[in-house]
C-alpha cells in the first residue's frame, strides 16, 4: 500500500509514531490535534473540560496541581489566594468557615476563634476578647467588662468586683472597701461611712 497523504493527529489524542494509530490522552492531559507527538499535562491552577479543548483556569478559591483534570475547593481553615498555589493555612486568631475562600478573616473583637475553620463564638457577659483572639478572657476580680469587645477596666477606689462583672459595684454606706478585689467590710458600731468609702470614720461625740 502506498501512502499518498498523511492525516493530522486528532484533538484529544497523541501520535507518537507515524506507524501507529492515535492514542487517546490520559486523564489530566490534553491535545489540540495537528502535529502532536504527545499530550500535554493540564497546567497547575487549571482544569480540563475535555481532552480535546484548551484547559481553563480554576475560579477564585479553588486550586489544582499539575496534571489534575478538576479544581478542588479550598477547605475551611485555609485560603487559596491563587489557583496556581497550594492552600495556605489560616493563622491562629483568623478563620475561614466556608469552602473556596481566597482570604482568611480576622476573628472580630467580642468573639473567640478556637479553631481556624469555624464561625467565631461570641464572648459571654463578664468576658472579653480582642481582635484575633482564640479564647475569651474572664474579667478578673477588681475589674469590670462593660463591653465584650474591649479590655477590662480597673475598678476605681471605693468600688469593687468579685470577677466576671460587667460593672464595678460602689461600696454601700455603712461599709468600707479598702480594696477593689474583696467584699465590703461593715463598719463597727461606733463608726460610719458614706457610699463609696475606702474606710470607716469614727462617729463624732454625741452621735451614734
Amino acid at each position: 500500500v502506498v501512502i499518498t497523504r498523511c492525516e493530522a493527529c486528532p484533538a484529544g489524542y497523541e501520535c507518537a509514531s507515524p506507524s501507529t494509530g492515535p492514542i487517546e490522552c490520559s486523564d489530566g492531559s490534553y491535545s489540540l490535534g495537528g502535529n502532536v507527538t504527545s499530550c500535554e499535562l493540564v497546567p497547575t491552577g487549571y482544569y480540563s473540560i475535555s481532552k480535546s479543548t484548551p484547559p481553563k483556569r480554576c475560579p477564585p478559591g479553588y486550586h489544582s496541581a499539575l496534571g489534575e483534570a478538576h479544581c478542588t475547593a479550598c477547605l475551611p481553615g485555609f485560603k487559596c489566594p491563587s489557583p496556581e498555589s497550594d492552600p495556605v493555612a489560616c493563622p491562629l486568631g483568623d478563620y475561614t468557615s466556608l469552602n473556596a475562600s481566597t482570604q482568611c478573616k480576622a476573628c472580630p473583637a467580642g468573639s473567640a476563634c478556637p479553631t481556624t475553620s469555624s464561625y467565631p463564638k461570641p464572648s459571654p457577659s463578664g468576658f472579653y476578647a480582642l481582635t484575633h483572639s482564640t479564647s475569651c478572657t474572664a474579667c478578673e476580680i477588681g475589674t469590670a467588662c462593660s463591653s465584650t469587645t474591649t479590655s477590662a477596666i480597673v475598678c476605681p477606689l471605693g468600688s469593687y468586683s468579685l470577677g466576671n462583672a460587667t460593672s464595678c459595684t460602689w461600696c454601700p454606706a455603712g461599709y468600707s472597701c479598702p480594696t477593689t478585689v474583696a467584699e465590703p467590710i461593715r463598719c463597727e458600731a461606733t463608726m460610719y461611712s458614706a457610699a463609696g468609702s475606702t474606710e470607716c470614720s469614727t462617729c463624732p461625740l454625741g452621735f451614734l
